[in-house]
């Protein structure tokens, strides 16, 4: 407040906040009573108090530290009696106004330095680690084929790959590095105290002009000396907007101060320059000087070391962390780089592999996928000698017109009207069967209309199929598996998994279970849609039309559209008498007229194209809806990356409570609603044939997510415990001391050495690597996943499709070139493209399984991080875990 407001008051108006409006309006005031003008001043400073310096000023006044509100009153009270001068109860208003300022910057500042000390040291440690990967990878790619290495140099040539490089490597140079994360630090720290400082003004009178101040003489003076007023109060609010973003960007780039000395000399340094940065540049005040700075700190001494001591122990803290996290990850890069990794003998076949080719090279069903016989009787006899056998073709998937079929056109065992018959007899006269939609491995599916003429799908099992029948076929798999004559703990072992499996299948056969799962399963599935169950009645299943077409129908229509593709392309070649060098050289190799060849194969083409242009329509006449369904590469790209969300949610995200998941998204039960694919808005999947689910309980829940917690930290002795628990021993001749040693030191080599090349990590992977560790010792684990492998490998086979759907678009459009530079490039392109895709694929079930760990209650997370097992994340041994797990040809 002006001098002249602090000694003068008017009688008919309220004196305006500037001094200079006052002094050009020439006001004649009267000289005020000492009350009215020290109270006036201190009431119009209080006013100015934003959050901070509320709550600052109410300690003050409960400790009587510091200089309070309470404090300023009975001074002025001291003053009014005529006990101390004037002047001396204005300089306690001035102590307290700066004080109060302190208190906010002080508040600042602490923001500040925490958001820019966070980044300098977080983004530096950061660029670091992704400079080794890039050093590793590096590495790699000078072993690669010519083509790879230049889909790695495309890669580099957009403008975030030139970007992200570039920033990398600057890792390499320590003073850039130094300048890059100050830089970044000086941003962060700047913006972070000028939201601060914003937000900290709620409730605060500082930069408001209030118009009653200029009400009373009805004169055109009051409403321009409020502008004027306005005027000056944003021209104040935005330089100490801008001193706020100053001082804050100062305390980011002085970060590098803090590492000097190993932060002996760095720190305490940092904080004399920060209280300087404080008061020359963050307090507002236009007349700075040396002696007012001393005096600013003796006076408010208690803000300063609030400050200094807050920030400076974990800033102690983290220089010194980073000190070994430098020469630790210098060991582990150093260590790697002179490494020749190569896979681990642990990370191979899972369980549910194991299983799947004991059967299918069990002689009976060897002899029927040799025999000559067609597809159709093949499924047949499979299904009548062991229904597993289908099981295990029809998740394997495959190119092969036998594992095609067994996705969603396996023979029928009723014509229409048996199965109308069927279903009338069991439901009534309520639905009219149309047509047959699909026959599974277990289940047939028919379209049929209901009274109020709207279509659903109705479900029944297949002829033969029983819960008795399975029951047997398991008993002849136990059969093949005791036939084997393993080691009597591995045998029961494998019976146990044999029984999950079928206590899996055995859920298909009971249609109550599967309207139960799927009105279970639509509350932990929110990528994708589920189908809706209407009824189930004596054996027979209704449920609504799944809206879209079946991700089956869709590969096949991309296959024959690539066909048409192909066969359009080659015959305009033919035509215009344009031949390929192999077509030459066949035609001279043979003699042949080169009129009479491109004839016959003009003839050919033109078959081929007419068989794919009518399975097309035959296909496209299902879902009417959509009309001509083509895709481009990048709808197909947007496809496969929406399906890596459902396919995260199902299997990596883990809810506390329990969940269910779906247990087999092969591509014949995945629909895709082609019109949300090309609006790129709403759920494009809808998930269907919910027999087979798995429920995890709250345990399985709260199990997986220690495992997970164990994993991120490379946590070798919790997770042996864990595996070992129950484990059976008796074909080891180990004590469970000795065998929890064995695997542990196993694991550790995995995990540590510079020999073993690591997948990414995730749960999975590591259940099936310490069981294959555990196996080497004959101990049998007490648990097994089988039926969330089983669930796995089903759907990693649609992922699988959705590639391919992606790659023949891709390469049409890649045939479109003319150039061969411009093929070459596209192609090292799509290679590139692939990397990536993968590449985040991994990256969203990392980041899934870090977000899991949020669901721990305080309690657990203080018990994990107090954990002495955890490795410091600085150490070598997990730097080294880390580093193995980036390298591309392992990932």
């Amino acid at each position: 407040m002006s001098e002249i407001q602090n000694s003068y008051f008017t009688t008919n108006v309220r004196m305006p906040m500037n001094q200079e409006i006052y002094k050009r309006q020439n006001y004649v005031g009267i000289q005020a009573p000492l009350q009215r003008t020290l109270k006036d001043e201190f009431v119009s400073q209080h006013k100015k108090n934003g959050l901070i310096e509320r709550l600052y000023n109410y300690v003050k006044n409960i400790t009587g530290l510091g200089i309070g509100s309470k404090k300023v009153e009975a001074e002025i009270a001291k003053a009014e009696n005529g006990e101390i001068s004037e002047e001396k109860a204005r300089e306690t208003i001035t102590r307290y106004k700066n004080s109060q300022t302190n208190s906010a910057q002080g508040f600042g500042d602490l923001l500040s330095i925490g958001a820019s000390g966070i980044t300098f040291f977080g983004m530096g440690n950061f660029l670091k680690m992704e400079n080794s990967k890039l050093l590793l990878n590096e590495k790699l790619i000078d072993n690669l084929t010519n083509g790879l290495k230049d889909a790695s140099k495309e890669a580099k040539k957009s403008f975030w790959g030139s970007l992200a490089e570039t920033v990398t490597k600057t890792a390499k140079s320590k003073n850039k590095l130094i300048a890059l994360t100050a830089i970044s630090a000086g941003f962060v720290g700047g913006f972070t105290k000028y939201w601060a400082l914003k937000f900290n003004r709620i409730g605060s009178e500082e930069f408001k002009t209030n118009k009653k101040d200029f009400n009373g003489a009805k004169t055109p003076y009051d409403k321009s000396a409020y502008k004027l007023e306005k005027k000056a109060k944003a021209k104040e609010r935005r330089n100490t907007n801008f001193r706020n973003f100053a001082s804050g960007a100062i305390n980011g780039l002085m970060m590098p101060l803090t590492t000097l000395g190993g932060a002996i000399i760095g720190v305490p340094s940092y904080f004399v320059a920060n209280s300087f940065n404080r008061y020359f540049v963050g307090n507002k005040d236009s007349v700075k000087t040396f002696d007012g700075y001393v005096n600013n700190l003796k006076d408010d001494s208690i803000t300063h070391a609030t400050v200094a001591v807050a920030a400076a122990i974990p800033m102690v803290k983290k220089v010194n962390w980073t000190k070994v996290y430098d020469a630790n990850l210098k060991k582990a890069t150093d260590k790697l780089l002179a490494a020749d990794l190569r896979p681990s003998e642990f990370a191979g076949k899972t369980t549910y592999r194991e299983l799947e080719d004991i059967l299918m090279n069990s002689k009976e069903i060897k002899e029927i996928l040799d025999s000559a016989v067609s597809d159709a009787e093949k499924i047949k006899a499979m299904s009548e000698k062991n229904i597993f056998s289908v099981k295990f073709k029809q998740i394997s998937g495959g190119e092969d017109s036998l594992s095609v079929a067994l996705t969603e056109n396996c023979p029928t065992t009723r014509t229409l009207e048996q199965a109308q018959e069927y279903i009338s007899k069991q439901l009534g006269n309520s639905y009219n069967v149309s047509k047959c939609l699909g026959v599974g491995t277990i289940a047939e599916t028919y379209l049929a209309k209901g009274a109020d003429g709207k279509e659903v799908c109705i479900k029944i099992l297949k002829e033969g199929i029983s819960a008795d029948k399975i029951k047997k076929d398991r008993d002849s798999f136990v059969e093949i598996i005791k036939g084997l004559k393993r080691p009597k703990q591995e045998e029961e072992y494998l019976i146990r998994n044999i029984d999950d499996l079928a206590e899996g299948i055995s859920k298909e056969v009971d249609f109550s279970n599967e309207m139960n799962a799927a009105n279970k399963l639509v509350n932990f599935t929110k990528t994708a849609k589920v189908v809706k169950p209407i009824e189930v009645k004596n054996g027979v299943y209704v449920m609504e039309k799944a809206n879209g077409i079946s991700l089956q129908s869709l590969i096949k229509l991309n296959k024959l559209q690539s066909e048409e593709h192909y066969c359009t392309k080659i015959l305009e070649d033919l035509k215009n008498g344009k031949l390929s060098k192999y077509d030459e050289d066949f035609i001279i190799r043979t003699k042949q007229s080169r009129e009479e060849y491109i004839a016959n194969e003009i003839s050919q083409y033109e078959r081929f194209l007419k068989l794919a242009q009518e399975q097309i329509k035959i296909i496209e006449a299902r879902t009417p809806e959509f009309g001509d369904i083509k895709l481009s590469d990048t709808d197909a790209k947007y496809l496969f990356e929406e399906y890596m969300k459902v396919m995260v949610e199902q299997f990596y995200k883990i809810d506390k409570a329990g969940k269910t998941i779906h247990a087999d998204i092969h591509p014949g039960n995945v629909f895709i609603d082609i019109n949300a694919l090309r609006a790129r808005k709403g759920q494009i999947f809808t998930l269907i044939d919910t027999g087979n689910t798995i429920d995890l309980t709250a345990k399985q829940a709260a199990d997986s997510l220690k495992l997970a917690t164990y994993l991120k930290r490379a946590d070798v002795p919790d997770i042996v415990e864990y595996m070992m628990d129950g484990a059976i021993l008796e074909g080891s001749s180990l004590t469970k001391e000795e065998a929890i040693k064995k695997v542990s030191d196993e694991l550790k080599q995995c995990f540590f050495d510079d020999k073993t090349a690591l997948n990414s990590m995730n749960t999975t992977e590591l259940f099936n690597m310490v069981s294959n560790i555990m196996k080497k010792y004959n101990i049998m684990p007490s648990s097994n996943q089988l039926n969330l492998e089983k669930a796995r490998t089903s759907a990693d086979r649609s992922y699988a499709n959705l590639i391919g759907i992606w790659f023949r678009e891709a390469d049409k459009k890649l045939s479109e070139k003319t150039s061969t530079v411009g093929k070459a490039a596209s192609g090292v392109t799509m290679i590139k493209d692939v990397l990536m895709l993968q590449k985040k694929y991994k990256k969203m079930q990392a980041t899934q399984e870090k977000l899991n760990l949020l669901q721990m209650s305080p309690t657990e997370r203080i018990k994990y991080e107090r954990n002495p097992n955890l490795l410091p994340t600085n150490s070598e041994d997990y730097l080294t875990y880390k580093l193995k797990q980036s390298i591309v040809e392992n990932g």
